[in-house]
């Protein structure tokens, strides 16, 4: 259950959640769409009702993996967004919307997440190729059910074909050694 601050003093104390994924019981998230089209109600600016705010995360979390996660927090003056395209995780990216309005909020995250995909898809294709080339090392061979294992299908789909690419050249720069360094870099 997403995290409220202890005794309100009104409804507007309240931090709401709405997230992409049914994440929350339904008794729980009937009680943050009425809260929610509450606040939105109290705000002009805001154009969007629940549903409408629902489908645009949706939309956006349907451009990152299966694995992607976005939560929008509406505060009485002000909007934030979290989207995490591959999902949580260390090294994982993640993107902070934030807006006077779902709206704004929303558009902020979508804006972020068109400047960064292209890295993200670059850095995806490095993390396969890297794990062909190891479990090809450990095993003989590469499977699709050991690349399961560690990335997503929808990943192997979208960036097999040019990670085996880039497997391949990355492979072909051998044989590889540890150059020492001596000078100002070296340990």
């Amino acid at each position: 259950m997403p995290p409220m601050r202890s005794a309100p003093n009104s409804l507007f104390d309240f931090d709401c959640h709405i997230f992409s994924k049914s994440v929350v019981d339904i008794k729980f998230q009937s009680y943050i769409v009425v809260l929610v089209n509450t606040l939105l109600s109290k705000t002009e600016k805001a154009k969007m009702n629940v549903p409408e705010i629902q489908k645009a995360l949706h939309e956006l979390r349907k451009m990152g993996s299966s694995k992607a996660e976005i939560s929008l927090t509406i505060l009485t003056d002000d909007v934030h967004c979290f989207f995490r395209p591959t999902g949580y995780g260390e090294d994982n990216p993640c993107i902070g919307g934030h807006g006077n309005t779902p709206e704004q909020c929303i558009a902020d995250a979508r804006r972020q997440w068109n400047e960064m995909s292209e890295r993200v898809s670059a850095e995806t294709t490095k993390k396969l190729a890297l794990a062909i080339i190891r479990i090809t090392h450990e095993h003989g061979h590469c499977t699709d059910a050991a690349l399961r294992a560690e990335f997503d299908s929808a990943d192997l789909q979208k960036y097999g074909s040019e990670a085996v690419t880039l497997a391949n050249a990355m492979a072909e720069n051998g044989p590889f050694e540890i150059v020492e360094l001596k000078g100002a870099n070296a340990a």
